[in-house]
């Protein structure tokens, strides 16, 4: 019968919906929207803004030590401090940990929008954290999960990273 599937278990010989029954709507993962385009300037931009965040809060010895994963969910990170050459995280490695330090524009969008799940959870009133995932995760071409943070973000945080998209 395929992925739609009447409501109710009476259906007409051809494999449709009966009088009275409707078919169910397709999980919301299965309908996407291309991704939109954003300027290499304005994603450096928003990258920049990110790193100054993680600074502030290394500074202040607030950067989150919760664990996230990163590379497609291949390695467990924790974010252990900042430095001028970038972020520093600790990866788990069989025998110990092994730091890793990079510039935040070198993850890859995906895992930077993992980052910024990590201080939403730690400041969960930080609305705007959630866009921020939304922004990254539209770059990695992940509309379902962008347009998840977005909507989890309110329309003030999504309007404002909406508008860093290419018309």
């Amino acid at each position: 019968m395929g992925l739609l599937k009447p409501r109710h278990a009476a259906a007409s010989a051809s494999g449709g919906p009966t009088a009275g029954t409707r078919p169910t709507r397709p999980p919301v993962a299965l309908v996407s929207r291309p991704a939109r385009t954003v300027a290499a300037s304005r994603v450096a931009a928003v990258d920049a803004k990110l790193l100054n965040k993680l600074a502030r809060l290394d500074l202040a010895a607030g950067l989150p030590n919760d664990t996230f994963k990163m590379g497609n969910g291949s390695r467990q990170v924790r974010m252990v401090k900042v430095r001028a050459e970038g972020l520093v995280l600790a990866a788990r490695m069989s025998g110990g940990e092994k730091e890793i330090i990079a510039p935040v524009s070198k993850f890859p969008p995906a895992d930077r929008a993992e980052i910024c799940l990590v201080l939403a959870r730690a400041e969960p009133a930080n609305r705007s954290l959630y866009g921020l995932a939304g922004f990254y995760f539209e770059v990695a071409g992940k509309t379902g999960e962008a347009d998840r943070y977005f909507g989890m973000a309110g329309d003030a945080a999504r309007a404002q990273f909406e508008r860093l998209f290419d018309e």
